[in-house]
């Protein structure tokens, strides 16, 4: 039987994920809605302007639900009783980087047809004066209309509604390969700090966070590919280079001048989104026709062949959440229906190969899924996985760990081979506040703790077979014992 958090007209079924973020959900009123739900446990105190910011924009794109190009939400609620905060948003049919990983480039009519959708969306946004932080393919979610992509703006895990004087924007946040360079987790300038700070009273300035953002997405759509290979390297070289010189693309494509207008390194000097929108104006006035499928896109079917994905093979995610001061408190997992398992930790989507990189929001560490094999082929390795995980929560961080464990875990991954030692994993296990009594609890974090006790226990350890999570679990309880 299927376990139900009933709010109004929306059942919650508790047992249906569609990923370790999102259940599945349904009204009683109109079954013929694809619904999904998000809830985000509220669980300290210091955390509260973190869920305060959550509920303000997901209340902001309650109210702006007729925009077409921002993921549609149809309730907010908090759940005092229950420590919860509950999402009913629409369930789409796909994203633009499973599109993107089948189709590479695009034309320019197809460019066309997302980027006026795109900025349909985000004039809302900015209007409002909301950053997203984290515009990526994988944060541009796709629903069929009678056969016509409907774009749509979401992922706002990491989403800041800013004042005025409001410098958190500058946290190192965001998926490193899409993050404007004032943000980077991977670039650090002082003299870009200093600029960035110099025009903050300008909110157009902030979102020029979000333009760099948007220009590599278009430039993939172009040329097929980001302008570098997908590692810190080779970012942070690129980083530098357009530091250093003007960005100059070859190409036929109408929005190369654009890109290079966008994908600027000081934030000074790159456009703003006002001045986009002005070069869109005609678009945007037209974009209700277009959405209707009244377009010049009637015809081509290339972009949007593959847009039929049905939604049971939206990628999976493997959230992680780490308690740096305090144990979870698994008793209030109960609340609901009694099960403990089935209430998410605040979390954030990703993936490793910085198309898809992991985020981390506040007071919750995300630990890549990409160096998992696909099941198929039954392989894991634990030393990869480790190593992943711990550059991914030092270049996805959120000011929430402290500068002193930051270090420590540099100093780790600085390390070479010595961080399999014997006497560093177990300090991991310290600073992760691994607790052997709450295993059978570990869900999210389950596939990190694994593959560090599984190198405990064979320091030559390479590729192993993928086992189940009770297996992992019965595994780290014994190999634990044995420390």
């Amino acid at each position: 039987m299927v376990e139900l958090l009933t709010i109004d007209e929306y059942q919650i079924l508790l047992g249906e994920k569609i990923n370790e973020k999102l259940y599945d959900c349904k009204s009683t009123k109109n079954s013929q809605i694809a619904l999904c739900a998000k809830l985000i446990l509220m669980q300290e105190q210091p955390l509260q302007p973190y869920y305060e910011m959550q509920i303000q924009i997901h209340e902001i794109l309650y109210q702006n639900r007729i925009n077409q190009n921002l993921v549609n939400v149809h309730l907010v609620r908090i759940l005092k009783e229950r420590n919860l905060i509950v999402i009913i948003m629409e369930k789409c049919d796909t994203t633009l980087q499973q599109i993107w990983d089948k189709k590479k480039k695009f034309n320019d009519s197809e460019i066309d047809e997302f980027f006026t959708q795109f900025l349909n969306g985000y004039r809302v946004l900015h209007q409002k004066n909301i950053i997203h932080r984290n515009i990526k393919p994988d944060s541009i979610e796709v629903k069929y209309i009678n056969g016509k992509a409907i774009f749509k703006i979401a992922n706002f895990g990491i989403a800041k509604l800013i004042q005025k004087d409001d410098d958190s924007c500058l946290e190192k946040i965001g998926t490193p390969a899409y993050a404007a360079p004032e943000i980077s987790p991977i670039q650090q300038d002082l003299e870009l700090s200093f600029c960035f700070n110099s025009i903050k009273t300008n909110e157009d300035q902030k979102s020029k966070i979000d333009v760099y953002s948007i220009a590599l997405i278009l430039y993939q759509m172009v040329h097929g590919n980001l302008p570098f290979e997908p590692s810190v390297i080779e970012i942070a070289k690129f980083l530098n280079h357009i530091k250093e010189q003007k960005l100059q693309l070859q190409g036929n494509s109408k929005y190369i001048q654009l890109i290079e207008e966008m994908l600027v390194y000081s934030p000074d000097q790159r456009i703003p989104f006002s001045k986009v929108f002005q070069k869109f104006e005609h678009e945007l006035n037209n974009i209700g026709s277009q959405i209707l499928g009244i377009n010049r896109f009637h015809g081509i079917s290339p972009f949007f062949s593959f847009g039929q994905i049905s939604q049971n093979i939206i990628s999976h995610r493997f959230p992680t959440v780490v308690n740096n001061n305090n144990n979870i408190n698994y008793h209030n997992f109960s609340t609901i229906n009694n099960c403990n398992n089935n209430i998410p930790q605040p979390q954030n989507k990703g993936q490793q190969n910085f198309q898809r990189v992991q985020t981390i929001q506040q007071n919750c560490f995300q630990f890549p899924n990409s160096l998992r094999q696909p099941l198929f082929l039954e392989m894991h390795n634990p030393k990869k996985e480790l190593l992943a995980s711990l550059k991914v929560l030092l270049h996805d961080y959120d000011g929430i760990v402290s500068d002193q464990t930051t270090q420590q875990l540099q100093a780790y991954i600085d390390s070479g081979d010595k961080i399999f030692q014997k006497e560093n994993l177990q300090q991991l296990l310290i600073i992760f506040n691994f607790r052997l009594e709450k295993v059978d609890h570990y869900t999210k974090i389950l596939n990190f703790y694994y593959s560090l006790f599984s190198i405990l226990n064979n320091p030559d350890i390479q590729n192993q077979h993928k086992i189940s999570e009770q297996q992992q679990k019965d595994f780290i309880k014994k190999v634990a014992n044995q420390q």
